[in-house]
């Protein structure tokens, strides 16, 4: 295995992902240290990274996911394409609301509670990269987390570039990094900032980018080391509840703007409505 791992650097990666795959598998010490000696050369930072998306699929439809991203950080090899995730270890977060650790303890218990309850990439994905802008919090605001969700969606977008993640990964990583705390607080918020956060994040036009941010949002919530989410389940239930308002239920002879305003009105009042009633 050694003398095959240094061949090739991108072997690193995939010794790795024979890991995530094979739980009880071990790494040799000696190949341990081959790979940590590669990822520091050269070759290794020259990896094309069409090869690096294409293990990452992989890697992502594999039960344990974490396996690999923690195998990658012992051996300090996220700093080359990952570095807004390696930027997460040791982050402190408050323990009143994240008592299993730090922001990369976190993150990889999310990843994994998201692989436990989807088999899509795009959300397993987007579990990965939702706490980003944790990362770059300025030590004087520790262990709280103001505004990382906004300053989060940047780092997702460098970092997608980076990798070459498909545009269809990046759309919802974008979606629940900039959303999952409104999805936590959704029992508080009012109809009218419900059907906002709907169109701002173009669900009407893209209704899977719900199911996506609602799953993604459970997993977080379990991945503090607690029971799924019920808000998440109830996301789905208020966008279920106006998705299928449209033209036809505004009062005629409105034209351009007007019409798209109707509806958005519509949406609340209906909304509205079974918030009340439920």
């Amino acid at each position: 295995m050694s003398g095959a791992v240094s061949e090739d650097p991108f072997r690193v990666y995939r010794v790795l992902r024979f890991k995530a795959r094979y739980p009880s598998f071990s790494i040799a010490p000696e190949t341990l240290a081959l790979m940590k000696g590669i990822i520091l050369s050269p070759e290794f930072k020259l990896i094309d990274p069409e090869r690096m998306i294409k293990e990452l699929k992989i890697v992502l439809s594999l039960p344990n996911p974490s396996i690999f991203f923690e195998g990658l950080k012992d051996i300090g090899g996220l700093f080359h394409f990952l570095q807004e995730l390696e930027a997460l270890i040791g982050v402190t977060q408050s323990p009143q609301y994240h008592p299993e650790g730090d922001a990369w303890t976190h993150t990889m218990l999310v990843l994994d509670k998201a692989a436990l309850l989807t088999e899509d990439v795009l959300v397993r994905y987007a579990a990965l990269v939702h706490d980003l802008g944790k990362g770059i919090t300025p030590k004087e605001m520790l262990p709280r987390h103001i505004g990382h969700e906004d300053s989060g969606v940047k780092l997702v977008q460098k970092l997608s570039s980076r990798i070459l993640a498909p545009n269809e990964w990046t759309e919802a990583a974008v979606v629940v990094t900039r959303f999952h705390l409104r999805v936590h607080r959704i029992l508080e918020m009012k109809a009218s900032s419900i059907i906002r956060m709907f169109y701002e994040m173009d669900a009407f036009r893209k209704p899977n980018l719900v199911k996506i941010l609602s799953l993604a949002t459970e997993a977080d919530e379990m991945g503090k080391l607690k029971s799924a989410a019920p808000v998440s389940k109830y996301l789905e239930f208020c966008f279920d509840s106006v998705k299928e308002v449209s033209f036809k239920d505004i009062r005629p002879g409105l034209e351009g703007k007007a019409i798209g305003e109707a509806i958005q009105a519509e949406r609340v009042r209906v909304l509205k409505k079974v918030m009340l009633s439920s």
